[in-house]
């Protein structure tokens, strides 16, 4: 069974990125340059809110220059939801102490870091290793960071993006309404999070799946299941097609757009997008006359939501007895409070003209 206080931990350090989302990719000019970056205090390794928590710890701090190491150690208030089955689930509360040890390079306006992180106290027990070996490989799993004024590791850095392997594989960048930030100094540390004034609801894969299917009359009509509002659709996302795609305008609330002549606009969008611990996301989408609405939203799970009886609401991952056949343990690690998902899908099948896309 997954261990959520351990994914929640993942979660919370802000950099540890793989560990709880998919590949992604970076194109610097789409991100803000680290504007707003609060002061660093002489002495002081501090954590502001961040990953969509507070209350975060941070213990101690120390820079190595000369061997290019990081090192911090963190304290979190961490928790697990679970039990022999779905109908008997119970919080475990627990504070974990980790340290943090970034090993990292530096070319340009570029930061690279490779992270391990260990449980305090715990020396032997590794919580996540970024070069872990297996099977004779090594797993390379790196951040991306990026500032327009540096020297060396010390300066504000801006989170870009994380990838496997080859950094130059990586095509479409993650993209937070939020931009997460680092500051080092000599003997100061500071993790935080500013408003992303440069986030695009109208770029995301969300919103350009939803105009290639208005665009193409509703052919190879499929349900995009998953709220894709984070990530940036690639450029060429149409150019395998003869959709006309222009964009007309787009603020905090409203997109439009024209497709193959016709008015589409997306208004009254929320968007609330930490992939970290939350994600509130809804909009009206407004086509030939007709309206279709969308809500989803979910938040990590925690005491209050940690309950059998919203286990209808609830993410839960099952383990099994040797036959596959009997449950034997639940864990919950999510709470989805709106999901209108299907309807809204429904509701764009018919929109389009489309009978039936199942």
């Amino acid at each position: 069974m997954k261990n959520v206080i351990f994914k929640a931990l993942f979660c919370l350090i802000p950099f540890a990125f793989v560990a709880c989302g998919d590949d992604s990719s970076s194109n610097a000019g789409e991100f803000s340059d680290g504007a707003g970056a609060s002061a660093l205090v002489p002495g002081k390794c501090i954590i502001k809110k961040y990953a969509g928590l507070e209350n975060v710890e941070c213990v101690s701090f120390s820079l190595n220059e000369a061997d290019s190491v990081l090192t911090y150690v963190v304290a979190y208030e961490a928790g697990s939801c679970s039990g022999p089955d779905d109908n008997h689930l119970a919080w475990k509360p627990n504070r974990i102490k980790l340290a943090i040890t970034y090993r990292y390079s530096i070319h340009g306006d570029t930061l690279i870091i490779k992270s391990t992180e260990e449980l305090v106290g715990s020396p032997d027990e590794k919580v996540n290793d970024y070069d872990a070996e297996s099977s004779g490989d090594t797993l390379h799993a790196v951040d991306v960071f990026v500032s327009d004024s540096h020297r060396g590791i010390l300066g504000t850095w801006e989170y870009v993006t994380s990838y496997h392997e080859d950094p130059h594989t990586y095509v479409n960048p993650f993209m937070n309404n939020v931009l997460s930030l680092m500051s080092v100094g000599e003997d100061s540390f500071l993790m935080e999070e500013v408003p992303n004034s440069k986030y695009s609801f109208g770029k995301s894969i969300l919103a350009q799946t939803i105009l290639f299917h208005i665009g193409n009359n509703g052919e190879d009509f499929y349900s995009q299941r998953a709220v894709s509002v984070g990530y940036l659709a690639p450029e060429s996302f149409f150019d395998s097609t003869s959709i006309d795609v222009k964009a007309v305008a787009e603020d905090a609330e409203v997109a439009a757009f024209k497709v193959n002549g016709k008015s589409v606009v997306f208004s009254n969008i929320k968007t609330e997008i930490n992939y970290f611990r939350n994600l509130d996301v809804s909009f009206d989408l407004e086509y030939d006359g007709k309206t279709c609405s969308f809500h989803y939203g979910f938040e990590q799970i925690s005491e209050k939501t940690c309950k059998s009886e919203l286990v209808d609401n609830l993410k839960i991952y099952h383990d099994y007895d040797d036959d596959y056949e009997t449950v034997i343990g639940a864990e919950a690690d999510e709470y989805i409070y709106a999901d209108s998902r299907e309807a809204f899908w429904d509701c764009l099948g018919d929109m389009v003209g489309l009978q039936s896309w199942m």
